[in-house]
C-alpha cells in the first residue's frame, strides 16, 4: 500500500500496476492512496476523467507489473452520477456529461452584460453530491 517504504500496487481490469514512483507525480496528490492495494476501477467510475483522458491508459501500461489470473467479479455499485442535478442543455455547451463540464455559449455572453444563471459554465471533477434536506425540512441560516 506504499506505507513504510513498501511498494504501492493497484489493479485495474486484468492488470496489476506498480504506482510507487508515480504516486509522487499523481495530479490528484495523495488521493491515489485511496486505491492502494486494490482495484481502482470504482474510484475511476467516480473520477471519470481517468476513463476519458487519452494519456492515462498508455501511462498506466508502462507501470504494468503483472496480470490478474482470475479477476474477481465486478462489484455492482450504485451509479455515482444517478442524482446529478437537472441542467438546461440548451443554455450551455456541454463539454463532458460525466463529470459534467460545460461552457457558456457566445450568444448568451453577448446578449446581455448579465449572464443568466442557467447559462453559467460548470466545471465538475466528480459527481455532484446530493445534499438536499428531506421534504418539508427547512434550515435557518443566521
Amino acid at each position: 500500500d506504499g506505507s513504510d517504504g513498501r511498494p504501492m500496487w493497484v489493479s485495474y481490469r486484468d492488470g496489476v500496476y506498480d504506482v510507487t514512483t508515480f504516486q509522487h507525480e499523481h495530479p490528484g496528490g495523495s488521493l491515489i492512496k485511496q486505491g492502494a492495494g486494490g482495484d481502482v476501477g470504482l474510484f475511476w467510475d467516480h473520477w471519470t476523467w481517468h476513463h476519458m483522458a487519452p494519456k492515462v491508459g498508455g501511462y498506466l501500461e508502462k507501470l504494468r507489473v503483472g496480470a490478474l489470473a482470475d479477476p474477481e467479479e465486478v462489484i455492482d455499485a450504485a451509479d455515482p452520477y444517478a442524482t446529478e442535478p437537472a441542467r438546461d442543455l440548451f443554455r450551455q455547451t456541454v463539454l463532458s456529461p460525466r463529470p459534467y463540464s460545460s461552457e457558456t455559449p457566445d450568444a448568451a455572453l453577448v446578449s446581455s452584460y448579465l449572464t443568466p444563471a442557467a447559462a453559467l459554465y460548470v466545471r465538475n471533477h466528480s459527481p455532484v453530491p446530493d445534499v438536499a434536506w428531506p421534504d418539508g425540512e427547512t434550515r435557518e441560516v443566521a
